[in-house]
């Protein structure tokens, strides 16, 4: 264990090349995911991401500036990172050139979760350096303060659409969008809550999906016994019996008797 209060600044300006290399690469993540989404939710929530992260880079390319750090500046571990997001997109461009967009969708999801697990843990240690009070603290204070909000979104809710995602390519039941987007998760422990809670959320969705399955089936069956009443009515009505021309005919030919009958009576013969 170490308790060393001494920083290294040549790991600290490590990590912040690191930091803006990976919000660099971010950006060509999210251009090429945003080419396999095909769930329109996940399509708006990846364009949202895909504006945040173009901030973040402007945010350090800030910061850097205060610090007078030259952005352009290399070093292995930024070389590496660099390699590490394209490798990610040609993963994604792969996966289209399958022609399956289903399945590069979900491509898409996990090497999202692989970039913002690093752009995750980037930002973690950089909060770790202004709670140790390193120099620059104040500037990179008011970056974290606008970027770890959003890096918790970015990495807990895409985290959840990946499951979700395969999930559905399973056959296996899916709430799209996941339980971390509609609770709307920005912690580990909330995300964790969520998942846990994805059970009741199905079964609540199951509910919901069998009474208006069965309120549509009310209203078919009320549909079919109204024709049936009204095909039954006019049955009735066509059977009804009705006096034929031969049965007026005759009934006529009875009241005429009658009638001379009287005649012949008034008159006296």
């Amino acid at each position: 264990m170490h308790n060393r209060t001494h920083l290294n600044q040549a790991g600290v300006n490590e990590l912040l090349y690191q930091a803006l290399e990976t919000e660099q690469g971010g950006v060509k993540v999210y251009t090429t995911a945003l080419q396999c989404a095909v769930n329109k939710d996940l399509t708006k929530e990846w364009k949202e991401y895909l504006q945040q992260t173009e901030n973040h880079v402007r945010i350090l390319q800030k910061v850097f500036e205060r610090l007078d750090l030259d952005p352009e500046a290399q070093t292995p571990g930024r070389a590496i990172v660099r390699h590490i997001g394209g490798a990610l997109v040609e993963a994604m461009e792969l996966a289209l050139r399958n022609g399956d967009r289903d399945k590069a969708q979900v491509v898409a999801a996990e090497c999202v979760v692989l970039a913002e697990t690093k752009d995750h843990q980037n930002w973690e240690l950089i909060g770790e350096l202004i709670l140790n009070k390193v120099e620059g603290a104040e500037e990179l204070r008011q970056a974290h303060e606008e970027v770890e909000d959003e890096e918790d979104e970015h990495l807990y809710h895409t985290a959840g659409w990946t499951r979700e995602l395969w999930l559905h390519s399973l056959g296996l039941p899916a709430l799209l969008p996941p339980p971390e987007e509609e609770k709307d998760v920005k912690t580990a422990i909330a995300a964790a809550r969520a998942k846990q809670g994805r059970k009741k959320m199905l079964r609540a969705a199951g509910t919901h999906q069998r009474a208006k399955t069965s309120g549509r089936s009310k209203t078919a069956g009320n549909g079919r016994s109204r024709t049936r009443r009204q095909r039954t009515s006019k049955k009735r009505l066509s059977t009804r019996p009705s006096a034929s021309k031969g049965t007026r005919t005759k009934q006529s030919g009875s009241r005429a008797p009658r009638t001379r009958r009287s005649q012949n009576k008034r008159l006296g013969v």
